[in-house]
């Protein structure tokens, strides 16, 4: 029995040092190929991993921001036109003793820029005296081009300018005036700059181009997990 024992000993002791040996030296994993199992690296290895590098220069790309052209300063010129044909029609609308008060705010929406203004903002412009309606025309033109002259408007921000605008209108008005100016300010505010595709692509792979090759290492004996994928990573 101790010589049985001690051959099963000596059997279990060569099979460990033969399987460790064979980790050490028959794992030649190529691309492709999956580790069977936790492994340690068989010796020292430096390359240059096509995989980590094509991820570092994504990494870069992605962190480029968007870029935009600038403000547009004919689109500004357009609003402001525009703003002026509306208000010759809204004075004329104003001035229809004839037509009943819902006739006149249908033809208030009749205005493309002006199809989705409240009711009661409509209302307003109708009902304002011709001395405050004058006052409105100015301020409403005046603010106009202040915020397409100043403002960078992107269409992702056009929403917090609208609503910016209150706090833009001047604090002398009375309030049906300051409404009425707001009201009309934020249905004619376009974007004046917009999303520059060629150039954001262009930034991108030049920050795709700036980054170096990334170097892997392994030292001999370092755990290469089992079914890691033979990529680069792991041979």
């Amino acid at each position: 029995k101790l010589f049985q024992v001690l051959f099963w000993l000596w059997m279990t002791a060569a099979t460990s040092v033969t399987a460790y040996f064979t980790v050490l030296g028959e794992y030649d994993l190529a691309v492709g190929d999956v580790t069977p199992q936790s492994i340690p690296a068989p010796r020292d290895a430096t390359f240059i991993s096509d995989i980590l590098s094509q991820q570092a220069r994504d990494d870069a790309a992605r962190r480029v921001t968007s870029i935009y052209t600038a403000p547009d300063p004919t689109i500004a010129r357009e609003q402001y036109t525009r703003a002026r044909d509306v208000l010759a029609y809204l004075r004329a609308v104003r001035a229809d003793t004839y037509a009943s008060e819902t006739e006149r705010i249908r033809a208030i929406w009749a205005v493309p820029e002006l199809a989705d203004l409240p009711e009661s903002s409509a209302s307003n412009i109708l009902s304002l005296p011709d001395s405050s309606w004058n006052r409105v025309q100015l301020e409403f033109l005046e603010l106009l081009d202040q915020v397409m002259r100043q403002e960078e408007i992107r269409e992702s921000d056009l929403l917090a300018i609208q609503r910016r605008i209150p706090t833009q209108v001047p604090l002398d008005l009375p309030q049906a005036e300051a409404e009425g100016v707001e009201d009309l300010v934020v249905q004619f505010v376009r974007p004046n700059a917009f999303y520059d595709e060629a150039a954001t692509e262009a930034a991108r792979e030049a920050a795709r181009e700036e980054v170096g090759p990334a170097v892997r290492q392994y030292r001999s004996g370092e755990i290469i997990e089992e079914c890691q994928p033979a990529t680069e990573r792991v041979i």
